[in-house]
């Protein structure tokens, strides 16, 4: 691992606005959970309140026990990334090559 960094210019390749929103969720009952998915670093994918928000759906999920499922999970989705800006990331070691 390298100890050096370089910059790098990230933008979010689309920003989610209120009447997307609106859009997304018409339909969605009330009483659905609402989960934030933040990443770890720009363009990645986990909880701050710095981020901007770039999709929102609908997802289901099943837990199973073997081979049924045991439970079903419902639930709404709002995906955020870093804004746009330069960041730092490590630059890979080049194994002593240079």
């Amino acid at each position: 691992m390298s100890d050096r960094e370089e910059v790098f210019h990230h933008a979010p390749t689309a920003v989610l606005t209120v009447g997307d929103l609106r859009r997304q969720i018409d339909g969605v009952p009330d009483h659905m959970p609402l989960k934030v998915a933040v990443p770890d670093d720009p363009g990645g994918d986990a909880v701050e309140d710095r981020w901007v928000v770039v999709r929102a759906q609908r997802e289901e999920s099943d837990w199973y026990d073997g081979l049924r499922v045991a439970y079903h999970d419902d639930y709404f989705v709002l995906s955020c990334d870093y804004p746009e800006g330069d960041y730092y990331r490590p630059v890979p070691d080049d194994g002593g090559m240079s």
